[in-house]
């Protein structure tokens, strides 16, 4: 995180990009996203590839109770897109991590600055 995309072994290729953020697609369902302008990576999202996982050892596929189980119960819930989001904010490091659910499994895992507004 906040690291340049020239840290990246290869050039991401712009995807999607909305008025404040530009995307790029990284292969095997990974999106990364930086503010427009600059070239730090501030938003990271993982879609349906089982092979990654957080620090807590939690993937995409993951239940609802074990991303409780390794995360803790102090989380905010909410929805987006039909899915139920579990999102746990760091606010020494002013990060967030969201884990959207489908039927209480994991869908896709967001992490992100705490500047970043969708």
């Amino acid at each position: 995180m906040l690291q340049s995309l020239d840290s990246i072994a290869w050039e991401p290729k712009p995807n999607n990009d909305i008025e404040r953020y530009q995307y790029y697609d990284l292969g095997h369902e990974t999106t990364i996203a930086t503010a427009r302008g600059d070239d730090k990576i501030i938003l990271i999202s993982v879609y349906s590839d089982h092979t990654m996982s957080t620090a807590r050892d939690i993937h995409v596929g993951a239940s609802a109770d074990e991303v409780i189980k390794a995360y803790g119960t102090s989380y905010y819930k909410r929805g987006e897109q039909g899915a139920e989001i579990i999102g746990y904010v760091d606010k020494i490091n002013h990060r967030s991590i969201e884990f959207w659910l489908q039927d209480q499994k994991v869908d896709m895992i967001r992490y992100c600055v705490d500047s970043v507004v969708m």
